[in-house]
């Protein structure tokens, strides 16, 4: 007895997990929202440097000084254009100070890796409601402090901040959401688009108003509204059993089932029992493997090593194309759209092609066009009118990224065994939070020009391809459940105690 065969009971998708998605789910597109605000902050407009004592009209129209840094011992008045507002034209982060805005975007990539890692241990302390909800009232203060920043210091303190509850809410969100939905509309939910929606909303506002302060303050004023979700949002039905509150999971079921027009199954209080001794029983059991399991013995460490630079690629490829997007020809907000909006048919193809080629080549198939996109900037870096053919291969590139990483979260969770799988996905996604970290650094190789950042991510998307050779293919294979070490002293292995949720979780955890 398991507790998805008890929500299959009172309704697996019903009224309750329309509801439920709604207040959950769809706060992802305002963390998308945030986490793409830096990109418009960073914008660097046209600006001039005019020569103390020089006609400030006269001067502007003098190439010489369009966007010209001093050379030594001369001085002059740096003079933006007021077409948009950014961090940038606020506190003059160009010259000596051009590595700045960069550098934010990493720090606020740090505190994603840093929120991701902390949110899981807290929410199981602590409770899913919890946490969720008071991530969703620092995000939203935090946006607001973001408006009030008096120097690029503050700035870039409150993005570390912000990025923390972008990882936060992404490392709680989807568990919180699945333990209330059913085996088969796992993968449904967790695809839908919530996240290229936001961004896409951000776009649009930013285009109508262009005021890096006042994304902050729509960012902050769109999140407070979820909070009055604490009224409604249960506590996690499994979190309650595996803590022994009984009475309150019972609760929940009660509140689902008359959401959902179902009767309350009569045994309820004992199938709830019979599961917390199972799921504590197994927790015990888990408790005895730690994430050096995943490096434990060639083959083991091989599958981690190799998935790990994998995900760390596909990272670095995501992010980089995302906050490189000033860099394209063209609007800035039409781009950004555009790179959202293709990453849609790259979910869509992903879930047809997982189950026509397998995962390894669907993997390998969206990952060598990405790579070869990327590559082909090449072709183009001599040439002198490139703009669209820059443009075409970004977006070709943000299409095959996009279906290769959703791949890789299914790949990498039905390569590792039972007892280490959410320890072998943890190595993965630390990987790739690292490569979060990288990649806005990677864009400072070339600042004046995106298609060296565009190379190098090509030829990691290269050695990611040759990478996935040595991977088993895991399509129509049952989960390997123990861990065995052939070859070494004294190989550990383990029964899985559950079928049915482990294959949930192999389906569902791609987004």
């Amino acid at each position: 007895m398991t507790l998805e065969d008890l929500i299959e009971d009172i309704g697996s998708f019903g009224r309750f997990q329309i509801l439920i998605t709604l207040m959950v789910g769809s706060p992802k597109m305002l963390f998308g929202w945030s986490m793409v605000i830096p990109v418009v902050a960073g914008v660097v407009p046209d600006w001039w440097c005019v020569p103390e004592g020089q006609d400030l009209n006269t001067t502007m129209g003098n190439s010489s000084v369009y966007k010209q840094c001093p050379v030594a011992n001369t001085t002059c008045i740096r003079v933006y254009s007021d077409s948009m507002v950014t961090a940038v034209s606020q506190w003059d982060l160009v010259c000596e100070k051009g590595q700045v805005s960069k550098t934010i975007i990493s720090l606020q990539m740090t505190g994603v890796m840093v929120g991701v890692a902390l949110a899981g241990q807290i929410s199981d302390t602590f409770g899913r409601k919890k946490i969720f909800f008071l991530n969703i009232g620092l995000h939203s203060v935090f946006c607001f402090i973001g408006a009030l920043s008096v120097s690029w210091q503050m700035y870039a303190a409150v993005r570390f901040l912000v990025g923390m509850t972008i990882g936060a809410f992404l490392g709680t969100s989807i568990p919180h959401l699945m333990e209330f939905m059913g085996c088969k509309w796992r993968a449904v939910v967790t695809a839908l688009p919530f996240w290229p929606v936001g961004v896409t909303l951000f776009a649009c506002f930013g285009y109508l108003i262009p005021n890096w302060r006042y994304l902050h303050v729509a960012s902050g004023v769109l999140s407070a509204p979820y909070l009055l979700g604490w009224f409604f949002v249960p506590e996690s039905m499994r979190w309650l059993t595996v803590k022994g509150r009984l009475d309150e999971a019972e609760a929940v079921v009660d509140l689902i089932a008359r959401h959902n027009r179902r009767p309350k199954p009569d045994n309820t209080r004992t199938r709830l029992e019979e599961v917390a001794k199972k799921e504590l029983a197994q927790q015990e059991k888990q408790k005895k493997y730690t994430y050096l399991d995943t490096f434990h013995g060639w083959k083991m460490a091989k599958k981690s090593i190799l998935c790990a630079f994998i995900w760390l690629t596909c990272s670095v490829t995501y992010y980089g194309v995302t906050f490189g997007v000033h860099s394209l020809s063209g609007n800035l907000f039409l781009n950004i759209v555009l790179l959202e909006l293709v990453e849609i048919p790259g979910y869509v193809s992903a879930f047809w092609l997982n189950n026509k080629l397998g995962r390894k080549w669907s993997a390998f198939g969206f990952l060598l066009l990405a790579g070869v996109a990327m590559c082909g900037s090449l072709g183009v870096y001599l040439a002198s009118d490139r703009g669209i053919i820059v443009n075409v291969l970004a977006l070709v590139g943000k299409f095959g990224i996009g279906g290769g990483w959703m791949v890789m979260h299914l790949f990498t969770n039905e390569i590792y065994p039972t007892v280490i799988r959410s320890l072998g996905f943890g190595v993965c996604q630390t990987a790739s939070r690292i490569g979060g970290v990288v990649a806005p650094m990677l864009l400072l190789m070339d600042e004046n020009n995106i298609l060296v950042p565009f190379i190098v991510m090509g030829g990691m998307l290269m050695i990611g391809c040759v990478c996935l050779a040595p991977l088993p293919e895991t399509k129509d294979m049952p989960l390997q459940d123990s861990l065995r070490h052939p070859g070494t002293l004294g190989h550990r292995s383990e029964s899985k105690t559950f079928d049915l949720p482990e294959r949930c979780n192999s389906e569902t955890e791609q987004i």
